[in-house]
């Protein structure tokens, strides 16, 4: 785990420099931050266009971002779809 190129750099150093060497961590404080900054800058641009799922759409787009530089494993990005799908489904009737 580090990632790609200049982005496992990122994460070598983050880890080195916050987590005593531990590139993993540095790789998921650098993607946290990461997908924050995507969900709070796509919320706001696309938000008023989306009807409601802009803060889903930026939320995948930055999931998708920080996985595809290997800072996050795949696990996220299954476990992100089963939360949505529970939420669209609503299989314990909670929506009236």
């Amino acid at each position: 785990m580090g990632g790609l190129g200049i982005f496992g750099t990122f994460a070598t150093m983050v880890g080195d420099s916050l987590f005593a060497g531990d590139a993993l961590l540095g790789g998921y404080l650098l993607g946290l931050i990461t997908v924050f900054i995507v969900m709070i800058s796509l919320t706001w641009i696309i938000g008023p266009y989306t009807k409601g799922y802009g803060f889903l759409i930026s939320a995948g787009v930055g999931t998708m971002f920080v996985t595809l530089v290997q800072w996050w494993d795949q696990w996220p990005i299954i476990m992100i779809i089963v939360l949505i799908l529970f939420t669209i489904i609503d299989p314990l009737g909670l929506r009236k």
